[in-house]
């Protein structure tokens, strides 16, 4: 990591001539290093070279990152992963929507739950990136999909993340009975370990979706939290329930 952070560092004070030249071709090296600690770093770069280069490196940094993103090794295409909402910033909304949602959902159903993990951070900044009904199509029934995540590691994530994502959409997709069923879901969730994350942000949710919905989804979902087996949820609820 420190590596890395003293080549962008490095990157950051070159002029674009010197990108050109010299920093793509440690891009296409690190790439396509037969090791797999190079091509995990090489994603890192890609934000850093990609608004400083001609149209045609763009595309070739484009079908690189692609590439990365089905990588056979999971800690390559979880740096993709964790990479991909820093990248997306740089891109302009067609290349977005035309490319990267595609890879968003490949990796969001990687069978490796710590590319998963990453993939929920990227999608709430593409939900920041692009249009409401984009979010609706293309962001939500992945978001959705992680809710209900086989690891319950990811439905953590989820959880911990939730009013972030909420606060990034449309404010009456938030509202709709989908994004509510997906947050009450997450507030009975069998593992222990996310009930009271999700517990603790139900006044955040609260506010977020209005008072309609809270009266008729999250109250009653609170009544059975408040009875909850595990104190550790019963504790978080009442930390912030009166909030509401």
């Amino acid at each position: 990591e420190k590596a890395v952070a003293s080549i962008i560092s490095i990157i950051e004070s070159l002029d674009d001539n010197n990108i050109r030249e010299h920093v793509m071709s440690l891009i296409h090296r690190l790439s396509s290093a037969e090791w797999y600690a190079g091509r995990a770093s090489a994603c890192c770069l890609f934000a850093s070279v990609y608004p400083r280069v001609d149209n045609d490196q763009k595309q070739k940094l484009r079908d690189l990152y692609a590439k990365l993103c089905q990588d056979e090794i999971p800690m390559v295409k979880r740096s993709a992963a964790q990479n991909l909402g820093p990248f997306c910033k740089k891109l302009d909304y067609n290349t977005i929507r035309n490319n990267f949602f595609e890879l968003l959902v490949k990796l969001a159903s990687d069978e490796q739950d710590s590319v998963r993990l990453q993939a929920i951070e990227a999608c709430i900044t593409l939900t920041q990136l692009v249009k409401p009904t984009d979010q609706i199509t293309r962001l939500l029934p992945t978001v959705h999909t992680l809710a209900c995540d086989r690891s319950w590691r990811v439905r953590y994530v989820v959880a911990t993340k939730l009013c972030e994502l909420c606060k990034a959409l449309n404010s009456n997709e938030c509202s709709s009975d989908e994004w509510i069923d997906s947050y009450v879901r997450l507030r009975s969730d069998e593992e222990p370990e996310v009930r009271p994350d999700a517990a603790s942000k139900v006044a955040e949710v609260a506010q977020t979706v209005g008072s309609t919905c809270t009266v008729r989804k999250l109250i009653p979902a609170l009544r059975l939290l408040s009875k909850d087996a595990s104190q550790y949820a019963r504790a978080a609820l009442g930390s912030v329930v009166m909030g509401l």
